[in-house]
């Protein structure tokens, strides 16, 4: 299943779409002019965001079907 990621910041769409490129948070921060623990911290979020999403998602199906 593909990932709808316009749920996304952009900071956070950037570095979720470096780090699946296999980048580490060190390297994604010098490309994006941020910190490593930034980078990190954007890439959690993102994961969170994204959790939380398919998991409404999955609800509501199981709730409609």
């Amino acid at each position: 299943m593909e990932q709808d990621l316009t749920i996304l910041t952009e900071r956070q769409r950037q570095v979720y779409l470096l780090r699946a490129q296999k980048l580490t948070f060190a390297a994604i921060g010098t490309q994006l002019g941020v910190s490593a623990a930034a980078a990190g911290s954007a890439y959690r979020a993102a994961c969170r965001r994204l959790r939380k999403k398919n998991r409404s998602r999955l609800r509501f199906r199981s709730t409609a079907a």
